[in-house]
């Protein structure tokens, strides 16, 4: 009897979802191998993409690239062949068996491809050769390496070699399916942040600053609440720049799981867009809008103050709520300056038809 009632109670914990515990769960081993090859491919496109440009490509020593630095045969034949032709056209080949996730229970062939580009990249100049290196380095490690060697040849920045502890730590499929989610609940705001970008030429401009200044962002006086080295370097941009590219730059680099398993990244850049937000709201807007960017700006400053407290769906959903007040205030903008606009080329039509009727009766 006593088993009955046990098997009930399970089957109505199971069906509601509760009393579920992690370690109760199970993931299959195929699941956890489609997580990660989904993870790797974010991380590789953007290196990849820069290999297919033939600048770039004339800048590599493919003499020098050696086929005994890898192990499976298939490899080594494609090393050989990239060697004797001259181009990456093999490279691309295995690219696109790596985005049909072929050969997905193979750790040596996912370890070797990446070790491949990293190679590239080391005969372009910007790293040491796999072969020189004293020990051996993760693959998180040299994903990180590539990643800034992307950046230094497209001519973004010099980037530093230093590297944190979490930033190097092996990415599980939570920490992807976690990414992913966020990816997901941040497209508007991150859309938001491009047409500002596009569409207004000084973002952070105010009206009422008379003299000359340091910081017109209002941004750099709160480095100070920001440890992680790289949102701190693009709120030093941002103010450099006095625009979003630098934010939208770190973006790019989120929805491409950079940090995926640095939870005080994912945390600061939300942090960031909320700063980003707060200096918006303080630009000089019209008189008409000024009391509505107070009560907005008192809502978003709370915010702010309490955001490290906060859950990470409360996050997400008071980054949403500010985005959609930051809209409607756009909107307003917009529709007021293209009434002006109407107003004034009535105006000018009036005055040239005025004018026109005035010499043609004379």
């Amino acid at each position: 009897m006593w088993k009955t009632w046990f098997l009930s109670i399970t089957f109505v914990a199971y069906i509601f979802g509760e009393d579920i515990f992690p370690e109760q769960m199970h993931i299959q081993r195929r699941t956890d191998k489609i997580y990660h090859r989904y993870y790797l491919i974010k991380r590789l496109k953007p290196s990849i993409a820069l290999l297919h440009n033939e600048n770039v490509q004339h800048l590599i020593a493919f003499e020098k690239l050696d086929p005994i630095l890898f192990r499976l045969p298939q490899m080594q034949t494609i090393v050989e062949q990239i060697v004797n032709d001259k181009t990456l056209d093999s490279l691309f080949e295995l690219w696109d068996k790596f985005l049909a996730y072929q050969y997905l229970y193979s750790t040596i062939f996912v370890n070797e491809f990446i070790d491949l580009v990293y190679c590239l990249y080391g005969l372009i100049g910007q790293i040491k050769p796999i072969k020189t290196v004293s020990f051996p380095l993760s693959l998180e490690h040299k994903l990180c390496i590539v990643d800034q060697c992307v950046r230094e040849v497209e001519g973004d920045v010099k980037c530093s070699k230093k590297f944190t502890n979490q930033e190097l730590d092996k990415v599980t499929t939570d920490s992807v399916a976690k990414r992913f989610f966020i990816i997901k609940r941040l497209q508007k705001s991150v859309h938001f942040l491009h047409y500002l970008q596009e569409n207004i030429k000084h973002p952070f401009k105010r009206k009422d600053i008379q003299r000359v200044f340091d910081d017109e962002t209002g941004l750099l006086s709160e480095i100070e609440h920001f440890s992680h080295d790289r949102v701190r370097e693009c709120i030093e941009e941002m103010c450099k720049r006095k625009d979003l590219k630098p934010l939208l730059h770190v973006c790019q680099e989120f929805k491409q799981y950079r940090f995926a398993q640095d939870d005080t990244f994912l945390q600061e850049m939300l942090m960031n867009i909320f700063l980003v937000y707060k200096s918006l709201l303080f630009k000089d807007l019209s008189a008409q809008t000024e009391q509505v960017v107070m009560i907005e700006m008192n809502q978003v400053l709370e915010l702010y103050e309490n955001l490290e407290t906060l859950p990470l769906d409360e996050t997400l959903e008071a980054i949403d709520v500010v985005t959609d007040k930051l809209i409607a205030i756009q909107a307003f903008e917009s529709q007021r300056k293209t009434s002006y606009m109407r107003w004034v080329v009535s105006g000018i039509a009036c005055v040239c038809a005025g004018l026109g009727a005035h010499f043609f009766m004379n």
